[in-house]
């Protein structure tokens, strides 16, 4: 009984570590969009991602959180879900399922 509840307690500091990687991630991407909106439109469209990804810090703010851009142009595409521009939210979820180096690698090859 006693390693099912330590069981249990390491179920639920891995489920509240999980969730402040998400919290921590919604607040830097939610950063990231508002530098990049430059319209301040709610919305980034292609030209506002693509200014935003070629500054250098963006990028190496980008790959310290385990995504290497390869290529701006079809990461947009990927994010933006074909419709031109890319919400808050397309942004977060879309930097959340690209993340790591093996989905770095399988974009940089798409």
């Amino acid at each position: 009984q006693e390693t099912f509840k330590v069981a249990q307690s390491d179920d639920t500091i891995m489920l509240r570590q999980s969730e402040n990687k998400k919290r921590v991630h919604t607040k830097k991407m939610a950063v990231l969009f508002k530098h990049a909106d430059a319209s301040g439109d709610g919305k980034l469209d292609e030209q506002e991602f693509l200014s935003v990804m070629r500054i250098p810090q963006v990028q190496a703010w980008l790959a310290a959180q385990d995504l290497d851009i390869g290529d701006a142009s079809a990461l947009f595409e990927l994010l933006s879900n074909g419709d031109g521009e890319i919400s808050a939210p397309e942004l977060v979820a879309g930097v959340d399922r690209l993340k790591g180096a093996a989905r770095s690698l399988d974009f940089t090859v798409f």
